[in-house]
């Protein structure tokens, strides 16, 4: 009987609980820091509302998606798109934790395309934002920023978006992939002990039967000799010994030397 691992049992269970926190932790910082989600001057006052919002619809996307692992669904997608979206309008930093994601609720022959997909929407807008700061920063100081410097903030930005991206990816990918491997050594763990004691059964079992062998082996001889010991008891119950024999005989004989005797006198 194979043995079913527990989810809590699993790796996934710190992952996810690890992630939660991160969430948290963002969640502050959006807080703390006005630039890391901007809006307009007349709608300032309910910046903090929005992040809260949005950072508690994102953690409940994530525990919803990831619940139900090692399954997966295909409306497990829809809540990763939604996850996506979220953390592009809310906070660039959480489509890191949306990489994570990616490994726990989606079948391995899609992982490529969707880290693919992930990154190359991060960095246009990456892209999106850096052109509207830049457009802000000409229109205040038009010669404070040269096109070798904004290739070089372009390419820092992607070379940190590959980097951050792909490092929360693969340590998913590695714990997801931990998980699957304990899981498969427990359930052959489960099948080995089970072998074990189907093994002891079947070696208690040809004990049983070498010992009833012996035992009908025995009993057999024992009552074959038994038999033969009765039939000869019983045929020599059925005729004299030699010393009755002869003891007949020579009663046999007296009597017929009385018989003689008689008709002797008789005769005479």
């Amino acid at each position: 009987m194979l043995a079913v691992t527990r989810f809590e049992d699993s790796p996934i269970r710190w992952l996810r609980a690890a992630t939660l926190v991160v969430i948290a932790t963002l969640c502050l910082g959006s807080l703390v820091e006005p630039d890391l989600v901007t809006f307009p001057p007349q709608r300032e006052r309910f910046r903090p509302l929005w992040v809260i919002v949005a950072f508690v619809a994102y953690g409940y996307l994530y525990s919803r998606s990831t619940a139900i692992f090692p399954a997966r669904e295909p409306w497990q997608a829809r809540l990763l798109m939604a996850q996506l979206l979220l953390s592009l309008s809310v906070e660039s930093d959480l489509t890191v934790v949306t990489m994570t994601t990616i490994p726990l609720v989606l079948e391995p022959r899609l992982w490529k395309r969707w880290c693919t997909g992930t990154m190359v929407v991060v960095f246009l807008f990456f892209l999106i934002r850096v052109g509207l700061n830049i457009q802000q920063h000409w229109r205040e100081k038009p010669a404070d920023i040269s096109w070798a410097q904004l290739v070089g903030i372009v390419a820092a930005g992607l070379l940190s978006i590959v980097a951050w991206h792909l490092f929360a990816f693969l340590a998913a990918v590695l714990i997801v992939n931990f998980d699957r491997d304990r899981r498969r050594l427990t359930q052959l763990n489960a099948e080995l002990r089970g072998s074990q004691v189907l093994l002891m059964e079947s070696g208690r079992i040809a004990e049983r039967l070498r010992i009833s062998r012996e035992l009908h082996d025995s009993l057999g001889h024992h009552l074959t000799s038994l038999s033969l010991q009765l039939g000869g008891g019983r045929a020599s119950a059925g005729r004299p010994t030699a010393p009755a024999a002869e003891a007949g005989a020579l009663h046999y004989e007296a009597g017929d030397g009385r018989h003689s005797g008689g008709g002797f006198r008789m005769a005479r």
